[in-house]
């Protein structure tokens, strides 16, 4: 199977809601969670996606934000995996294509927060 790390577009954004209500969360919601990172303020919001026949199978959401002591960092949240690809490579080809944009934006650091609901 081929699968292609990418960032989302619009045109994914269903294929993004089936994932995440597959894993038992709703897209919409996890969008609008800006608030609950530990960032000054967010300045953008991107989710990377791994494709695969037409559906998401992956997808995480990367806030970019600045920190007041280190300037610009990113946020990864909601990091989703299809069941049966948790025990391939997929994990790592999203966070290399994190660390990818991070290095484009000039991030000055990653960190990861996770919501337990």
């Amino acid at each position: 199977m081929v699968i292609d790390v990418k960032l989302a577009t619009a045109q994914d954004r269903s294929a993004l809601d089936q994932l995440y209500a597959r894993e038992g969360h709703s897209f919409q919601k996890l969008a609008a969670l800006a608030a609950c990172t530990p960032v000054g303020g967010i300045l953008e919001t991107i989710f990377v996606v791994a494709c695969a026949n037409d559906m998401v199978v992956a997808a995480l959401k990367l806030d970019v934000g600045n920190d007041p002591e280190l300037g610009r960092i990113g946020v990864i949240q909601h990091f989703e995996v299809e069941d049966n690809l948790e025990d391939t490579d997929l994990e790592w080809k999203m966070l290399n294509k994190v660390v990818e944009i991070a290095e484009d934006k000039r991030l000055r650091a990653l960190d990861t927060l996770i919501n337990e609901f």
